[in-house]
């Protein structure tokens, strides 16, 4: 615990300052080598995990505009998130991380519980305290949704690897739903992943079953 402290307060120092994507360090410190700490802004929006959480129902239905009647019964359907906010935290996500990689930073830890909305609903991507900086070696790896396959005994992050998490997230963020988030048996993601099986976009492209029903992915608690 001590080390990641260090470790995340380094990172926010190499890095430059003012980046819309980042959080600034309000404050750090390490004392006597016993016990160190770094202090952020707070955000009451919460993760980015937990708003596509708590807003995962697709659509909401308030009353129709003067322009005209999107379901015949003087009420208008619209989605919770919409597709143009959604598209805005993949490109924010993107910056972020490109940002990190400019400057020597592998994140190690990308998913949307990394990551922080403000009151805007902007990005602000955090938990850097595993984070590899320069040549030194990470001090976690993925979750295992995010995890992408390779020799567990060198769990060094890379761009790489970053580049899979961040793809994992997008899917996510696309669809609210976690990648695999219906299946619990960890290895089993793993393998899947290691076939090069990804979870599938099929429903929000609108591509229809057999049945001519609307496929869709799985809920964020299925």
């Amino acid at each position: 615990m001590l080390a990641q402290l260090r470790n995340e307060i380094d990172i926010y120092n190499h890095l430059p300052r003012g980046h819309p994507r980042f959080l600034p360090m309000l404050s750090s410190y390490d004392r006597d080598g016993t016990y160190a700490g770094i202090e952020l802004p707070y955000l009451p929006k919460g993760t980015l995990r937990t708003y596509l959480e708590e807003n995962h129902i697709e659509f909401v239905v308030e009353p129709a505009s003067d322009s005209g009647d999107a379901t015949g019964t003087g009420t208008a359907r619209l989605p919770v998130i919409s597709p143009r906010l959604r598209a805005r935290w993949a490109v924010e996500m993107v910056d972020g991380i490109g940002f990190l990689h400019e400057h020597g930073v592998i994140h190690c830890d990308i998913k949307p519980h990394n990551v922080l909305l403000d009151d805007t609903l902007g990005v602000h991507i955090i938990y850097m305290a595993g984070s590899r900086l320069g040549d030194r070696d990470s001090l976690c790896c993925e979750s295992d949704r995010f995890f992408m396959p390779r020799d567990r005994r060198n769990l060094n992050g890379t761009v790489t690897t970053d580049l899979f998490a961040l793809g994992m997230s997008l899917f996510e963020i696309v669809t609210g739903a976690q990648p695999y988030g219906e299946i619990v048996d960890r290895r089993e993601i793993f393998d899947r992943y290691k076939r090069q099986e990804f979870p599938s976009l099929a429903a929000v492209a609108g591509v229809r079953d057999e049945d001519g029903q609307l496929q869709r992915p799985p809920g964020p608690n299925s």
